[in-house]
């Protein structure tokens, strides 16, 4: 008789934890917030791509000699926007962990408590000697091409319409830096 409970147990067992597993699977992608769901970085790429494709299309008609027409500045403010939305809602979900990931917490000895903590400078030496691994560089780098943008899109283009030719220079270094953010479309292609 035991034997026949054993194996009702274990088979009631191994059906239960496949479905915790499923379970566990469908619980994670609901608690992970949508800006790190393949479909979002994917909608991401695609306008990156069709930033990119735009700023080519404008530098070809201005290279041309004809004056660039307001469709293309409506163009990038639309895309300016839609970056800083993405930004934004990346910063509102991950807080400073967009930047740089969580300190690692102590490890408990083997009777399960905790190290006594740090002096000041050693957790200063730690903190300095940690940074640069929990860095997110890449994020750093997206922060800033879209601060750049938005310098670009809503100042510095608006004061270089009429500008000298070294600023208007500037200018256009400024906008080629902002296909950078082709290199973002590339790590989400590899996820």
């Amino acid at each position: 008789m035991p034997d026949e409970i054993d194996r009702l147990v274990n088979s009631y067992r191994t059906d239960k934890e496949e479905e915790d597993a499923d379970s566990d699977d469908e619980l994670i992608s609901m608690h992970k917030p949508f800006v790190d769901w393949g479909l979002f970085n994917m909608l991401v790429g695609v306008i990156i791509t069709a930033n990119a494709i735009t700023i080519g299309l404008e530098i070809d008609v201005r290279s041309g000699g004809n004056s660039a027409p307001f469709i293309w500045y409506v163009l990038e403010m639309i895309f300016c926007f839609l970056f800083v939305a993405e930004l934004v809602l990346r910063l509102y979900f991950h807080k400073l962990e967009y930047f740089a990931s969580p300190r690692s917490k102590p490890i408990r000895d083997k009777d399960g408590e905790l190290p006594p903590p740090p002096t000041f400078m050693k957790s200063l030496e730690n903190y300095w000697y940690e940074l640069p691994q929990r860095l997110k560089y890449s994020n750093i780098m997206d922060f800033a091409i879209v601060v750049t943008s938005i310098l670009d899109t809503f100042i510095l283009q608006p004061l270089g319409s009429g500008g000298s030719a070294r600023f208007v220079s500037m200018l256009r270094f400024v906008r080629l830096l902002r296909l950078v953010r082709l290199v973002r479309l590339f790590k989400i292609f590899k996820e």
